[in-house]
Protein backbone atom coordinates (compact mmCIF):
# COMPACT_ATOMS: atom_id res chain seq x y z
CA UNK A 1 0.00 0.00 0.00
CA UNK A 2 1.25 3.59 -1.20
CA UNK A 3 0.98 6.42 1.99
CA UNK A 4 0.36 8.85 -1.12
CA UNK A 5 -2.79 7.78 -1.65
CA UNK A 6 -3.47 9.39 2.18
CA UNK A 7 -1.80 13.02 1.45
CA UNK A 8 -1.55 13.34 -2.10
CA UNK A 9 2.33 13.75 -2.29
CA UNK A 10 5.20 12.21 -3.70
CA UNK A 11 8.60 13.46 -2.46
CA UNK A 12 10.33 14.17 -4.75
CA UNK A 13 13.09 11.82 -5.14
CA UNK A 14 10.56 8.85 -5.48
CA UNK A 15 8.72 11.38 -8.51
CA UNK A 16 11.98 11.23 -10.13
CA UNK A 17 12.45 7.39 -9.42
CA UNK A 18 8.87 6.12 -9.75
CA UNK A 19 7.85 8.71 -12.89
CA UNK A 20 11.32 9.20 -15.13
CA UNK A 21 9.94 10.00 -18.72
CA UNK A 22 7.40 12.21 -16.16
CA UNK A 23 9.65 13.75 -14.36
CA UNK A 24 12.67 14.77 -16.96
CA UNK A 25 10.05 16.16 -19.62
CA UNK A 26 8.59 18.25 -16.91
CA UNK A 27 12.26 19.03 -16.09
CA UNK A 28 12.91 19.55 -19.50
CA UNK A 29 9.89 21.75 -20.07
CA UNK A 30 10.30 24.05 -16.82
CA UNK A 31 6.89 22.82 -15.74
CA UNK A 32 8.41 20.96 -12.54
CA UNK A 33 7.11 23.71 -9.92
CA UNK A 34 3.68 23.38 -11.20
CA UNK A 35 3.51 19.74 -9.34
CA UNK A 36 5.47 20.36 -6.36
CA UNK A 37 4.33 21.05 -3.05
CA UNK A 38 5.47 21.86 0.67
CA UNK A 39 5.86 19.42 2.93
CA UNK A 40 3.44 18.43 5.25
CA UNK A 41 3.29 19.43 9.05
CA UNK A 42 4.38 17.10 11.82
CA UNK A 43 1.18 16.31 13.11
CA UNK A 44 -0.30 15.85 9.75
CA UNK A 45 2.18 13.16 9.05
CA UNK A 46 1.78 11.60 12.27
CA UNK A 47 -2.05 11.11 11.45
CA UNK A 48 -1.36 9.70 7.92
CA UNK A 49 0.81 7.48 9.67
CA UNK A 50 -1.45 6.21 12.08
CA UNK A 51 -4.19 5.73 9.33
CA UNK A 52 -1.71 3.93 7.10
CA UNK A 53 -0.19 1.17 9.74
CA UNK A 54 -4.33 0.57 11.07
CA UNK A 55 -5.01 -0.06 7.96
CA UNK A 56 -2.07 -1.65 6.50
CA UNK A 57 -2.97 -3.98 10.28
CA UNK A 58 -6.63 -4.71 9.80
CA UNK A 59 -5.94 -6.22 6.13
CA UNK A 60 -3.22 -8.49 7.81
CA UNK A 61 -5.94 -9.32 10.04
CA UNK A 62 -8.48 -10.31 7.40
CA UNK A 63 -5.76 -12.11 5.66
CA UNK A 64 -4.96 -13.90 8.37
CA UNK A 65 -8.50 -14.72 9.32
CA UNK A 66 -9.61 -15.82 5.85
CA UNK A 67 -6.31 -17.67 5.94
CA UNK A 68 -7.77 -19.65 9.31
CA UNK A 69 -11.05 -20.32 7.62
CA UNK A 70 -9.86 -21.68 4.35
CA UNK A 71 -7.86 -24.07 6.54
CA UNK A 72 -10.50 -24.98 8.87
CA UNK A 73 -12.73 -25.00 5.42
CA UNK A 74 -10.63 -27.68 4.45
CA UNK A 75 -10.37 -29.69 7.29
CA UNK A 76 -13.78 -30.15 7.87
CA UNK A 77 -14.95 -30.77 4.22
CA UNK A 78 -11.95 -32.65 3.18
CA UNK A 79 -11.53 -34.47 6.37
CA UNK A 80 -7.70 -33.71 6.42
Amino acid sequence: MDKVMFNGTVPVDEYAVERPLEFERRVRSGTLDEVLVEAAGAKRKALENVAWWTITIAAFVAWAVFALFTVWLMYVWMGF
